[in-house]
């Protein structure tokens, strides 16, 4: 029996919500010189590509929705798989820049398919 597809996106937004916690009072040099913030941050974002790409195999209509799903799991993969090509400023310009619309978007999806399902 696979997961309620709900389950995935709810793993995004706690996700989200983490990195967006841990880089309250931080700047790009925090990031760059605290092991533990750039490793907790990048865990997360792997655990975001990760709930996306098992959501795509469940529920693709569903994962098609998602703001840039595809880079999301390519992202993961690099985080995963490629730590030495890891670009640290693309991950916190993500971080930063992305993420609070990425989390916001999968809110109102959320939301909706709440709504939905009266």
């Amino acid at each position: 029996m696979h997961r309620d597809p709900k389950l995935y996106l709810f793993d995004l937004v706690d996700a989200a919500d983490a990195i967006m916690t841990f880089i309250v009072g931080q700047d790009r040099d925090d990031y760059l010189e605290n092991d533990l913030l750039r490793i907790a941050i990048e865990r997360k974002f792997a655990i975001i590509g990760e709930a996306v790409e098992q959501l795509a195999k469940i529920a693709p209509d569903l994962a098609s929705r998602l703001p840039d799903s595809r880079e999301a799991d390519a992202f993961r993969n690099i985080m995963a798989r490629g730590y030495m090509l890891t670009d640290h400023d693309v991950v916190w310009r993500t971080a930063i820049e992305t993420l609070p619309e990425f989390r916001a978007e999968i809110v109102a999806l959320l939301d909706e398919l709440s709504t939905g399902e009266g």
